[in-house]
């Protein structure tokens, strides 16, 4: 389960390229990109905002938040 202020990694491609999220670090997307560092921002309808280090803020729809 996430929370708010969690960290998490997250993929770092474009905007709808792939919907990967991890707590590990170290990782790679489904793209073979290294994930990025981020914080949970919000949870809200089943979706996870987290907003990486860079200042992008990417949804994640996930099942068991």
């Amino acid at each position: 389960k996430l929370k708010i202020g969690e960290t998490a990694y997250v993929c770092g491609c474009p905007m709808m390229c792939c919907n990967t999220i991890s707590r590990a670090p170290g990782g790679r997307c489904a793209c073979n990109v290294p994930l990025k560092k981020g914080t949970v921002s919000r949870i809200r309808d089943g979706m996870v905002y987290v907003k990486a280090d860079d200042g992008r803020e990417k949804r994640f729809l996930i099942k068991d938040r």
